[in-house]
């Protein structure tokens, strides 16, 4: 389980660093149409949502009672299904600032580490206690880093979109 899940996070990142580097500096925060979040804010929004999951598996977990995986499907149906528009929650809105593709690229490497130690060190099995996450409650630990990647596939799609726009 714990290799399946590490394979999950490279694929997941190393396409989502991909993608973020094929745009050059001078494109990174350049609004590609109206409504839209630039390259810069995607990677922003992706780096604050991946962030934070060392800190919420030393947390409060416990033994789960049910199939520890038996919302990772719904979620990443839910999440892959690219005619549904969410709402992203206030703490991992994206700012206006001026962002440096480096320093995304290098975020998103340092969260890549981040999230094989956690797949590497803890029970995939306990459930989350310090997080619930709407409409599904409290998560797994292999429920949320399938999320993660879930999430992270979302916005490399989204940024695939935002490159070709930019790069017709």
């Amino acid at each position: 389980m714990k290799a399946e899940v590490q394979s999950n996070i490279r694929q997941s990142l190393g396409k989502l660093m991909d993608v973020v580097s094929r745009f050059d500096q001078s494109q990174i925060d350049v609004v590609p149409f109206e409504g839209s979040w630039t390259a810069g804010q995607v990677a922003e929004h992706i780096t604050k949502g991946l962030s934070g999951m060392p800190r919420l598996v030393a947390g409060k977990t416990e033994v789960t009672t049910r199939a520890y995986n038996a919302k990772a499907q719904p979620l990443r149906d839910l999440f892959l299904d690219f005619s549904i528009k969410f709402q992203s929650p206030d703490f991992i809105l994206p700012t206006k600032t001026v962002h440096a593709q480096t320093k995304l690229i290098i975020g998103l490497r340092q969260i890549e580490t981040e999230l094989l130690d956690v797949a590497d060190k803890n029970d995939l099995t306990l459930s989350l206690l310090d997080f619930e996450m709407p409409q599904f409650g409290t998560l797994t630990i292999y429920e949320m880093l399938d999320f993660m990647m879930a999430h992270a596939q979302r916005h490399t799609h989204q940024l695939e979109h935002i490159y070709a726009r930019l790069n017709p």
